[in-house]
């Protein structure tokens, strides 16, 4: 069971719309699927989510690479 964790730097936002969350829950759900991971919780905030989960096989940071969290949310708030 991983406890899985990203906040925004400089607690910039990462999810600054309801279109962000949908996106994030879409990814995640699509792991899932996929049987790449096994979602058991997620919580998610403006600049920063939770989540726990399960992966068949380890390698966690490389299934989470769909996830847009701190890189798309950090761009979106820098943004003019």
């Amino acid at each position: 069971m991983y406890r899985v964790m990203s906040r925004g730097v400089d607690k910039c936002p990462t999810l600054c719309s309801d279109e962000d969350r949908v996106l994030c829950l879409r990814l995640v759900g699509q792991l899932v699927a996929l049987g790449a991971m096994t979602e058991h919780a997620i919580c998610q905030m403006t600049n920063h989510f939770h989540m726990l989960c399960k992966t068949p096989v380890g390698e966690l940071s490389r299934r989470l690479v769909l996830y847009p969290g701190e890189e798309h949310g950090n761009r979106k708030a820098a943004a003019p």
